[in-house]
């Protein structure tokens, strides 16, 4: 991990290329905003198009940047090298890459590209999906079991069909996934935004065999590429 002292100073805006060509300006926000707090988004697009070409990411801190810079830049995305590099007083990123050199363009978001995407963010870089501050219809359960702890050979359908039904009683749920190598993840998606307040509402912080749930509300941009299949509802 790559540490800076506060008294630091130095670039805190990152330029980000290959993205996938039909992300918002909230899409690209929600990836690195777990890296510190982010003071703006900046989406470059094709001239005359809305196809994405790249974005710049102001950093509120130089240390958050570099942190995102040294996650984010070279992630394989499927089968493409994300690029990301530091904006300074003379546009270079790291290593001397400059702007015209990383602009490499972009590629469409399918289903392919979306599972590589959320599999390499959750996994290589280490976070889960990154959390909206306000409510929405796709929701993450937390700490609801240990894999270390099940027996059972189905016992991940086991528990998505126990959450599905007691879920619904909070409102209709299009979409249920158990992370069976988390530490307790299971994510849904229900009809509507008021189903999965009532549902963060009940179930944050309420304890559940010995373990206390922790409820995060999901971006639905975010939910959809990490499960394709929930898209239709």
């Amino acid at each position: 991990m790559f540490f800076l002292s506060a008294a630091v100073s130095g670039p805190t805006k990152l330029y980000v290329s290959n993205l996938l060509e039909n992300l918002t300006e909230d899409d690209v926000k929600s990836f690195f905003v777990p890296f510190g707090e982010i003071e703006q988004v900046v989406l470059q697009l094709e001239p005359g198009t809305s196809i994405l070409k790249g974005a710049s990411v102001q950093f509120k801190k130089s240390e958050d940047a570099r942190y995102a810079l040294e996650k984010m830049n070279g992630l394989d995305i499927a089968g493409k090298l994300l690029k990301v590099g530091l904006i300074g007083d003379k546009d270079v990123g790291m290593g001397g890459t400059t702007l015209e050199e990383m602009e490499g363009g972009a590629f469409r978001l399918n289903s392919q590209s979306r599972a590589q995407l959320m599999m390499n963010l959750n996994r290589e870089v280490g976070l889960q999906l990154p959390v909206s501050a306000n409510p929405t219809r796709t929701v993450l359960l937390k700490n609801l079991f240990d894999p270390a702890e099940e027996t059972e050979p189905n016992w991940p359908e086991d528990i998505k069909v126990d959450v599905t039904e007691e879920c619904s009683k909070f409102g209709g749920v299009l979409h249920a996934h158990v992370d069976k190598d988390s530490l307790g993840f299971v994510y849904l998606k229900f009809e509507t935004v008021q189903g999965a307040q009532a549902a963060y509402q009940t179930l944050n912080g309420r304890k559940f065999s010995g373990r206390q749930i922790a409820v995060d509300y999901i971006p639905e941009a975010l939910y959809h590429a990490q499960f394709p299949a929930s898209v239709s509802g």
